[in-house]
């Protein structure tokens, strides 16, 4: 994972290599204030990571040691809720 996520930040694309799979899937919603979408394929998910730079949760899927799906959530008020409820005895 290490490897996967270093070093990247606004305008250095991150060098995804192969830890993921050439047909990835990356799912950011289309209220985000930088772009949202269903963005596929190495090249693309680097350059939309490239363009992007905020505070988010992720959950990555890793098949076979290959990334296959990212999820953005960036929705603070879903994220205090999700997290509200995490452990809760409700």
């Amino acid at each position: 994972m290490r490897v996967f996520a270093g070093g990247w930040g606004k305008g250095k694309p991150p060098d995804l290599g192969n830890a993921v799979h050439v047909d990835a899937e990356l799912i950011a919603p289309n209220s985000l204030p930088y772009g949202g979408g269903v963005f596929q394929g190495r090249e693309r998910i680097a350059q939309w990571f490239a363009d992007v730079e905020a505070d988010n949760v992720w959950i990555y899927e890793f098949a076979d040691g290959e990334l296959r799906r990212a999820r953005v959530y960036a929705d603070t008020a879903t994220i205090r809720d999700a997290v509200a409820g995490h452990g809760s005895s409700r």
